[in-house]
């Protein structure tokens, strides 16, 4: 009976984990929607440029200040061939750290011309592209773990009555 019962109590921990970290991922993911829109009406208001425009939201945007950080020191060191590359370069930690999904990191990395182009209303267009994507695999990662849920949920407590 004690096996039976570490066996659950082991099972629930394990699905809380699961819960918790997708709740973290698509929390991730939202912020880095807002970080987007931010930019992009930072970029279309105040004309900044990218290095100005990250260490202004750099304060702003507590969860994401490691990553604009890091871009901004990378920037000044003019190590990379191309702004691009160094974004994607600085982000991929992040990204597989957070566990996105292969095509929202894909996003993320397409964002960069946003960023890092020259006509001010093509990069505002992409990105506004970008955001609208990234809402819709949002979208379907909560859909996706909504149905998980309903399914784990009950598991963890029978879990935790057994335990």
């Amino acid at each position: 009976m004690a096996g039976v019962c570490l066996v659950f109590a082991g099972i629930t921990g394990a699905l809380f984990a699961w819960m918790e970290a997708n709740r973290i991922k698509i929390m991730m993911m939202e912020k880095v929607v807002l970080f987007i829109a931010h930019a992009a009406y930072r970029l279309e208001t105040e004309k900044l440029s990218a290095g100005a425009l990250f260490l202004a939201l750099s304060g702003e945007e507590k969860s994401l200040s490691g990553v604009l950080l890091m871009m901004c020191r990378q920037m000044e060191s003019h190590t990379y061939p191309s702004a691009e590359k160094l974004w994607c370069t600085v982000w991929a930690p992040y990204m597989e750290a957070w566990h996105f999904p292969d095509e929202f990191a894909q996003l993320v990395r397409t964002s960069a011309r946003g960023f890092f182009g020259v006509h001010l209303k093509e990069n505002l267009a992409l990105l506004q592209t970008v955001q609208a994507h990234m809402n819709v695999l949002i979208g379907k990662e909560k859909q996706e773990f909504a149905e998980k849920r309903q399914v784990f949920t009950p598991v963890c407590v029978l879990g935790g009555i057994m335990a």
